[in-house]
């Protein structure tokens, strides 16, 4: 039995280094493949990141934008409201007293008044018609 272990045993030690060589070689490449994996989901993660906070950016940009158009167009309003229609009303609703009557109609004047108020505070989405 030793005469055929004696024989054989350098073969066995071979196939064993061959073998233990492969395995090294499979576990390096794993070990390389994990560690590609974990850069490429560490850049990944890093240009998303980037994406949001440009997104967040463009948003808030964009909203800060409408903010001031909205007061913008609420100044102007405003504006609109205390130097053109609010005098036409107050004057019509003063110097008609027949207002006050529900049969009775009311002018001209203060329905355009009225109307342009309307045409106002409704904003773009109402369509402008000058049916004057």
């Amino acid at each position: 039995m030793t005469a055929l272990f004696s024989r054989i045993w350098p073969h066995l030690a071979v196939v064993a280094l061959v073998i233990g060589a492969i395995w090294w070689i499979d576990h390096r490449g794993y070990q390389r493949a994990q560690g590609d994996a974990k850069f490429e989901r560490t850049v990944t993660a890093l240009l998303i990141e980037k994406r949001a906070g440009q997104l967040e950016a463009e948003l808030t940009d964009r909203l800060a934008e409408r903010d001031r158009v909205l007061v913008d167009r609420l100044a102007s309003l405003d504006g609109i409201e205390r130097t053109v229609i609010q005098p036409v009303i107050r004057e019509e609703l003063a110097n008609a007293p027949h207002l006050s009557d529900p049969a009775a109609g009311y002018g001209e004047r203060l329905r355009d008044a009225i109307n342009d108020a309307i045409r106002q505070s409704a904003g773009p989405a109402a369509p402008v018609r000058d049916d004057r």
